[in-house]
Parts: structure tokens; sequence; C-alpha cells
């Protein structure tokens, strides 16, 4: 599994950040200091787990092919002509 460590940082420091408001702690220096450790830790965490996981291949989902504005409208009119075109001939009254 392909991480972008963009969102693993961004989910660790949302941790970090919840956990050490949970521990109500009074001054700035405190706050900061722990926020640093716990973010270290959750980080190291989270990245050593993720890492663990890549050892697996697995390919799953649906397969869906892109196409171009272009293509899709040639394939539009391609089904339009494909109906055949009504002749006079189709309707004897």
């Amino acid at each position: 599994m392909a991480v972008n460590k963009e969102i693993l940082v961004q989910t660790a420091g949302k941790i970090a950040g919840e956990l050490v408001a949970s521990m109500q702690l009074r001054n700035t220096g405190e706050v900061v200091e722990s926020f640093n450790e716990v973010f270290n830790r959750v980080l190291i965490a989270m990245d050593t787990k993720l890492e663990t996981k890549d050892s697996k291949t697995t390919k799953g989902g649906r397969q869906v092919p892109i196409i171009s504005q272009d293509g899709l409208k040639s394939r539009l009119d391609d089904a339009l002509r494909a109906g055949s075109a009504v002749t006079t001939s189709t309707f004897q009254v």
C-alpha cells in the first residue's frame, strides 16, 4: 500500500494533538515538548506498521479505462450511425 508521506504526517499530527490535549498540561513548554515526543512516536509506529503491510501485494478493484473526450464523442457518433436509417420502403401502408 503506497501511502503519501504528507497524509501520514497529517494523521500523526492529528493523533498527537488529540493525545496531548487529553493530558491537560499547564504550560506551553510542556505542551510543545509532549507534542514533539508523541508525534515522533506515533509517526514511527504508523510508518513501521505500514511497511510491514507493504510486503503483501494485493490487487483488487475494477480497472476502468480512461477515455478522452474526443474518443467518447467518436464512440457516441459510431453508436448513432450504427442504427439503420428509416426509409419509405420500411413503412408500407
